[in-house]
């Protein structure tokens, strides 16, 4: 998938620290780039990898579906259930990518949860519309079953003891009461959810000082609660069984697969950020001409004055894949990460699917001799995406004050440390060695003498308004097996 989408805005004023910012950026994306190249040269596992996100795609295109039929002119048609826009199918994509990424290197595919264990006459079709149904046709049975189980709750119970209720007490009620009127609760029921807003229901009615659990009102309004949190739990449940399936699908494909870069780069960021080299080229270019990077050898194939209004600031180019691969840019393999973002990756706390969240595990039964560089990658990391939300956030003054605090430790209190790009001078000719890599390893040039492609490579350059000579691309070319191998030990040796 290309790297392509960004806009821009001409005569930005350039501020020495968002100059640093860019360079730490392009840094992070041209090693990245140097380890795909290096990839490449090993095996095709890269290819193969391409090649399993797009069946991964079409899997869950064509399985996630229903079938309709129009009200208009009763023409059956498909409609999506689980994830209905693109960014969820991405995101579904995604994840099952890095579930693969952990079982080959785990040498097993986790299974899906059984819904058999959680749920009570459990829903019979996976989607939120089954269950809302149910849920709406069903309500009155619901209302009796709360409020039998309170009487039968408050019966049993002496009265110093009610105050103290424990879940496990309700839950025991709970499932007598199911049992004994199995035929009549035929509804599909989240029975650990259902049974903590009862206990919830029935401490609540004594701290009040009124017996509100046997009123049909306030067991009306738990059930409403209910309804949409089980909802919204079926809804994640249905998806994990839908990603872990595909998993399971997809897993004998995926142990063909033999990555080394792998270790620092997730399976979903490598399938995202396919790139052509000279993407890179254009970014660069792009930087330079709203002169966030100044580099002396840009002179520009067009006025810098002039009038097109585009819409860059660097903000917007942290927006866009820059950024996307900026901050993935920490994930190690599945089963060696610790920064989990809930963009790519399902986050539950307390039972419920977060959303917009960053989270780092840390094991605390061995020892940690590179806790420090986690505590810096994971303050780096959230402070990049605070930075690319901020727009979301309109002008609120506390929430400006929150991103650029995180600026401020990102840039000063932890500074980057750069792997392969040692200044802003060098990033061209870092740009101009992976061009003349791709160059001599793209099957569209292959038939190409060496000599003839130096000139290509160089006319590309100059092409973009930088002054690049055929004797620097020669040069560059000389050395580029010298600088990957350089990038690729020194990748190794931080994440040894």
């Amino acid at each position: 998938m290309a790297c392509t989408n960004l806009t821009f805005k001409l005569n930005m004023p350039r501020i020495d620290s968002e100059e640093e910012h860019c360079i730490d950026i392009f840094d992070q994306i041209i090693t990245y780039s140097y380890a795909c190249e290096w990839q490449k040269l090993q095996n095709d596992s890269i290819d193969k990898l391409l090649a399993l996100s797009d069946e991964i795609s079409l899997y869950i295109e064509k399985r996630d579906k229903i079938s309709c039929v129009s009200s208009v002119d009763n023409k059956q048609f498909h409609v999506s259930v689980l994830f209905v826009t693109a960014e969820e199918k991405q995101r579904a994509r995604f994840s099952v990518l890095n579930i693969l990424s952990d079982a080959v290197h785990n040498e097993h595919c986790p299974s899906p949860i059984d819904l058999k264990k959680l749920w009570l006459n459990k829903p019979k079709k996976l989607g939120g519309h089954y269950l809302d149904t149910k849920h709406n046709s069903m309500f009155d049975k619901y209302i009796i079953l709360v409020i039998y189980v309170c009487i039968k709750l408050n019966k049993s119970l002496s009265k110093e003891l009610k105050p103290f209720v424990t879940v496990e007490q309700v839950g025991v009620i709970f499932d007598k009461t199911f049992r004994e009127d199995q035929e009549i609760y035929s509804m599909p029921i989240y029975r650990d959810l259902l049974v903590s807003k009862i206990h919830q229901h029935y401490l609540k009615s004594f701290a009040l000082e009124q017996n509100t659990f046997q009123e049909v009102a306030a067991s009306e309004q738990l059930i409403k609660h209910y309804f949409k949190e089980a909802l919204e739990e079926f809804v994640r449940m249905a998806k994990d069984i839908f990603l872990k399936k595909a998993a399971q699908r997809f897993f004998s494909s995926a142990k063909q697969i033999k990555l080394d870069i792998d270790k620092y780069y997730s399976w979903a960021m490598i399938t995202d950020c396919q790139h052509d080299n000279s993407v890179l080229l254009s970014w660069y270019a792009a930087v330079n001409s709203v002169e966030l990077v100044n580099d002396g050898r840009y002179k520009s194939i067009n006025n810098k004055s002039s009038s097109k209004t585009l819409d860059l600031t660097l903000q917007n180019i942290l927006d866009e894949k820059i950024s996307y691969m900026y901050s993935l840019f920490n994930q190690k393999k599945w089963s060696q990460r610790y920064l989990f973002d809930s963009t790519t990756t399902p986050i539950v706390i307390d039972g419920k699917t977060v959303q917009n969240h960053l989270v780092m595990t840390l094991p605390y039964d061995k020892p940690l001799p590179n806790l420090a560089n986690r505590l810096r990658n994971y303050q780096r990391y959230i402070s990049n995406k605070i930075y690319s939300y901020a727009q979301t956030y309109g002008q609120s003054p506390e929430y400006e004050t929150e991103v650029n605090t995180a600026n401020l430790d990102r840039k000063i209190k932890n500074p980057y440390k750069k792997i392969t790009v040692s200044d802003k001078g060098s990033i061209l000719k870092h740009i101009c060695t992976l061009l003349c890599l791709q160059y001599e390893s793209s099957p569209e040039h292959k038939n190409k003498l060496k000599k003839q492609l130096l000139p290509d490579i160089m006319t590309l350059i100059n092409n973009h308004g930088f002054s690049y000579s055929q004797d620097s691309v020669k040069k560059t070319s000389q050395v580029k097996d010298t600088e990957m191998t350089k990038v690729i030990e020194e990748l190794r040796s931080r994440n040894h």
